[in-house]
């Protein structure tokens, strides 16, 4: 009798330490008053989060970042920059430095399209108006624009689907005839070699490594500059030259697209999503065509100058120059190599990202764009944020990312070289900023996700901001190569669980069918461990589901379903601390053989170290 009190006693120990561990950390005891915002600890986090951002593993500073935080409702502005501007100059990275937006420069593109929807000019059909209703290229063009299983669909395409980038067609600087750029080897970086990226890097002749073999080491004797294909100012369309060589690659953009891309489209119009330059550089394209203005005039004109963003050029015009606007432009690094100093010429983006801005500029923007200021009607602004129906994709909208969070939207676009701009609109927070680095997109996702932890951890009551950093960093890890140790340890944890379970159901199979009795405690420590086992392995297949459902979470925070199984991790770690004092007390009581009680210490030994994995992979948070 004494010893059945005694084992259910402890018992209820083990259950109420578990459960007054998992109500004190997971904040459902009291801890005083609501956390206030500190500014002053915010700028400090994000002093040092610029600092880690610019510092290579060997803590050399070779690189620069800059970026703008507004947060209005807490009286916060945060204006910042790290690094080395220039490698040339040596000049230190400033908030006034220019920087190559890239494709930011999309939701800008989309801005004017539809403020020409507006006016009028894309006919009663708005958006639903396709390239056929608009004239926007001769037949013949249209034709083969876009052709899928050897049907031409070029004619039906419309303005909407190539803001969303739902058009079908291929990414003219990163896929080519026979594939995506992603489905190339790693070696290719997410280039396909016969697209335009690839060729300007990879060509042996004219690419990227020849050129700068010509640039540093004069090599091959009597090279030039004007040689090499990163030299080379892109025209964006040559009618004339299709017409008289539709493999003429180098007479434009679209002619390059127009070589062979055309004719492998990835589906009908409307079917899917795939993210494509292509697509905006037709709307800028239709722009021209539509106005008989420049896409660079028609930016100054309904953008940039009514803004005042007098830092801000399309890069590589001719009407106007953006001479005037040009000022103190910083590097961004490719290949390992600072791009701007060594005159590298970056054309092939234009409608899709060809901009140049600053941090103050681009905020500007975002800010004008939710207000409104843009539009005639409150009304487009709602259509530049629809989402398109019955598609699986990554929640693009017209030119930008329009995440839903569980209290309102967040905007975000980001480029090639780790520029964004980024609204929370239920906190009317504004983030923009660079880290200027084509190499290391780890190095934007890890910036991002420490500004959000410098934000949370000040006092910023925003969910996204406090789970983003922990989203971030495992998109970082997945993206990269993850430690082989965590790995291993992750794997190993999860096959003693399955053999544990294994082990242990057929025990009970078999105790059952001979009627066995074991002491309580021992029956207690078993069940404690299946309970464990089987709250990790269900946690582990949840959270995996939800995130494979819509990967494009980890950009910006988990949501309140992906927060509600995170707090199993909790719970896992009161059970676990149950099993480490059982472990004990087997050895002590010696309720089982030394196999047995050898076989449960592995259990207790795998389910600390998937909590170490889950750790690591910074799930451990604090919803």
């Amino acid at each position: 009798m004494k010893r059945h009190l005694k084992i259910k006693t402890l018992g209820h120990i083990i259950v109420l330490s578990i459960v007054l561990f998992v109500l004190v950390t997971s904040g459902c005891v009291a801890h005083g008053n609501q956390i206030k915002f500190n500014a002053e600890l915010a700028r400090q986090n994000l002093d040092a989060a610029l600092v880690r951002a610019v510092t290579d593993e060997s803590g050399k500073i070779n690189r620069n970042a800059v970026i703008r935080i507004d947060a209005p409702e807490y009286g916060f502005t945060y204006a910042n920059a790290a690094g080395i501007a220039r490698d040339d100059t040596g000049e230190a990275m400033t908030i006034d430095h220019q920087f190559t937006i890239a494709s930011i420069g999309k939701t800008m593109t989309s801005v004017v399209i539809l403020q020409l929807m507006e006016e009028g000019l894309l006919g009663d059909k708005g958006l639903d108006a396709t390239l056929a209703d608009l004239s926007a290229f001769p037949p013949d063009v249209l034709d083969a624009l876009h052709k899928f299983n050897g049907v031409s669909y070029g004619r039906e395409i419309t303005v909407r689907q190539l803001l969303n980038q739902t058009s079908g067609l291929k990414d003219v600087l990163m896929d080519d005839e026979n594939g995506i750029g992603d489905d190339y080897p790693k070696e290719y970086r997410g280039y396909a070699p016969n697209s335009l990226n690839g060729v300007v890097i990879f060509d042996e002749e004219k690419g990227f490594e020849a050129m700068m073999s010509c640039l540093t080491k004069g090599i091959p004797e009597g090279c030039q500059r004007e040689d090499y294909y990163l030299s080379y100012t892109w025209p964006q369309w040559n009618y004339q030259a299709w017409v008289a060589n539709p493999t003429n690659k180098i007479a434009g953009l679209l002619n390059f697209y127009l070589s062979g891309m055309n004719e492998t489209a990835l589906w009908k119009p409307g079917a899917g999503f795939h993210y494509a330059d292509t697509n905006y550089i037709i709307l800028g394209l239709l722009i021209e065509k539509l106005t008989g203005n420049s896409l660079h005039q028609e930016l100054r004109a309904r953008i940039f100058d009514p803004l005042g963003m007098y830092h801000t050029y399309l890069a590589y015009s001719t009407n106007p120059s953006p001479e005037p606007w040009v000022n103190q432009l910083s590097d961004h690094w490719g290949s390992n190599t600072p791009l701007i100093t060594n005159g590298l010429n970056l054309s092939m983006d234009w409608g899709a990202g060809g901009e140049v801005s600053t941090v103050q500029d681009l905020n500007v923007f975002i800010r004008a764009l939710v207000d409104g200021k843009l539009f005639q009607q409150e009304a487009t602004l709602k259509e530049l944020l629809r989402l398109p129906e019955g598609i699986d994709q990554p929640f693009y909208a017209a030119g930008i990312i329009a995440w839903p969070t569980d209290d309102d939207l967040i905007l975000h676009h980001n480029g090639a070289p780790g520029s964004w701009i980024e609204y929370h609109m239920a906190d009317d927070i504004s983030i923009v900023g660079t880290v200027n680095d084509l190499d290391r997109p780890d190095r934007f996702l890890t910036f991002r996700g420490d500004i959000y932890s410098a934000l949370a951890d000040a006092g910023l009551r925003s969910s996204n901001l406090k789970t983003g950093s922990s989203s971030m960093n495992l998109l970082t890890t997945l993206n990269g190569d993850p430690p082989i140790v965590l790995l291993a340890v992750l794997f190993t944890s999860i096959i003693i669980f399955l053999f544990s379970l294994a082990v242990w159901f057929i025990a009970l199979f078999r105790r059952q069918s001979i009627k066995t009795n074991i002491p309580k405690l021992a029956s207690f420590a078993r069940w404690l461990a299946v309970c464990t086992i089987v709250l990790n392995l269900f946690f582990l297949a949840t959270f995996v589901i939800k995130i494979l459902s819509n990967p494009v979470q980890l950009m910006f925070g988990f949501n309140s379903s992906i927060t509600t199984i995170l707090y199993l991790l909790l719970v896992s770690t009161g059970l676990t601390f149950g099993l480490v004092v059982l472990t004990v007390l087997a050895w002590k009581n010696k309720f089982w053989s030394v196999k047995g009680r050898m076989h449960y210490t592995l259990t207790t030994l795998a389910a600390m170290g998937f909590l170490w994995t889950m750790a690591e992979l910074h799930l451990m948070i604090l919803p």
